[in-house]
């Protein structure tokens, strides 16, 4: 029986940080403590249990609503169809890997705000003789 009700912030930030590490990605929903435990991170066992009987695509699906439109902004349905195509092989588990990594890299740049350095100061008169 696969879950429908939306998954835990926890939760979500687990699989987060599987699809960006990549490698773990097929083994996500199989053994999620293994998973844990191969990226030295805690996980719940209401986490593991919510990973186990969810499906592929909400896992996905709510990640994606997450990352893009904030956290409980829709139920993931136009995200599910790119978290379906997009993971159908292992390859496609990637791609999704490296384009969350690239977008959350690109997003945590963007939010830090850097003050310019003062502009040099002029160069002294010329002296003369």
């Amino acid at each position: 029986m696969k879950q429908s009700q939306p998954l835990s912030s926890s939760t979500i930030g687990f699989v987060e940080r599987v699809v960006v590490d990549g490698r773990y990605v097929e083994d996500l929903q199989a053994d999620p403590q293994h998973v844990a435990s191969a990226l030295a991170v805690e996980l719940s066992d209401a986490s593991a249990r919510e990973i186990r009987s969810a499906d592929r695509s909400q896992l996905f699906g709510e990640l994606y609503e997450h990352k893009f439109n904030g956290p409980g902004s829709g139920d993931g349905r136009h995200a599910t169809i790119v978290a379906e195509k997009a993971t159908a092989s292992f390859g496609g588990a990637i791609i999704v890997g490296i384009i969350v990594g690239i977008v959350v890299s690109a997003a945590l740049a963007l939010k830090k705000t850097k003050t310019p350095s003062p502009p040099p100061p002029p160069p002294p008169p010329p002296q003369g003789n």
